[in-house]
């Protein structure tokens, strides 16, 4: 359970995050990035959020077109037509990301 966490990062710092399984390491990673609300207080940054986790953001169940429909409307973006033009996942675009190939899941 994560409470009472404040920090600030400058450009070019880095924090390290470290504690037990549970004690809120990706919760509060997840939370920083906007992927899951906060439930008090705020996260601000004057600049872009990009969370890595260790696993990839692609859904196996879901297809090539469905995934970037999914990222897109979460960075409230567009143009997932041309970026499955752009990376060569056009023809595959309705094939369930599980069927990849790793070459094509890191395109996509």
């Amino acid at each position: 359970m994560l409470s009472a966490v404040s920090f600030t990062v400058a450009a070019g710092e880095a924090v390290v995050l470290r504690g037990p399984n549970g004690s809120g390491k990706t919760t509060l990673l997840r939370t920083v990035a906007g992927l899951q609300p906060a439930l008090a207080g705020r996260v601000w940054s004057d600049s872009g959020i990009a969370y890595s986790g260790h696993a990839d953001g692609v859904k196996g169940a879901l297809s090539v077109r469905e995934n970037l429909a999914f990222w897109a409307d979460m960075f409230a973006t567009s143009g997932t037509e041309e970026a499955m033009r752009a990376f060569d996942l056009w023809a595959m675009r309705d094939r369930a990301a599980q069927h990849l190939s790793a070459g094509q899941r890191r395109r996509l």
